[in-house]
């Protein structure tokens, strides 16, 4: 998707989609900023979709949306802010928790990797700050994008319930346009033939990346 939209906007719009990944957001204000940047057009194209009842082009919004939330946890330093309680728990707060609590927590510390690592210049165009932590690869880095990586399964249970929450709310934009649109969503089947073939063959590989 980055490197279609941005071929087609001669790369103006670039600085942007590379923060769906949520890299290169090097401080509290940044994260959160992005995140009601995020939100805010999530819930637009949602609308968008049920309103022309495009059931396939939801749940390509829905795929874009889960990565880019999925990301976070395994790209920033909310872990490391959230550290398993005492008894050895896993816990299960999200940005979305913090977001919509009154008053919000503090959440200073909070970054996303800088990537790539050789990088010298935030998406902005700014200098990366000097404390700018590195996304960093399978035995370095901030990232917990795999078992091999400290925090990884921790990472893996915030974005689990990261992933519930946004497709619960991704539900009530829906059918606030819509009631039965997302029943019909959910009760899509590919076509027959070859399109059937490539979407096992993707969920397959995605199985056993996961695995």
């Amino acid at each position: 998707v980055v490197r279609i939209v941005a071929a087609q906007t001669g790369f103006e719009h670039r600085a942007d989609l590379e923060k769906l990944h949520f890299d290169n957001l090097y401080t509290e204000d940044q994260v959160l900023d992005y995140w009601h940047i995020f939100l805010r057009n999530l819930r637009k194209s949602t609308e968008a979709k049920a309103k022309v009842n495009d059931i396939f082009g939801m749940l390509v919004v829905m795929g874009i949306a889960l990565h880019s939330v999925q990301d976070f946890y395994a790209h920033s330093t909310w872990v490391e802010l959230h550290p398993r309680s005492k008894n050895g728990d896993y816990r299960s707060e999200t940005m979305i928790g913090a977001l919509a609590a009154s008053p919000r927590p503090s959440l200073k510390g909070l970054q996303t990797g800088n990537y790539p690592d050789t990088r010298t210049t935030g998406p902005d165009g700014g200098a990366v700050p000097p404390g700018a932590m590195q996304h960093g690869g399978y035995f370095v880095g901030l990232n917990k994008d795999s078992p091999e990586r400290p925090h990884w399964d921790e990472a893996y249970i915030f974005a689990y319930a990261g992933t519930h929450e946004i497709i619960d709310a991704m539900e009530k934009w829906a059918s606030e346009i819509d009631p039965q649109f997302w029943q019909r969503v959910k009760k899509y089947k590919a076509a027959d033939g070859d399109e059937t073939v490539r979407l096992e063959r993707d969920h397959g590989a995605a199985r056993k990346v996961s695995m």
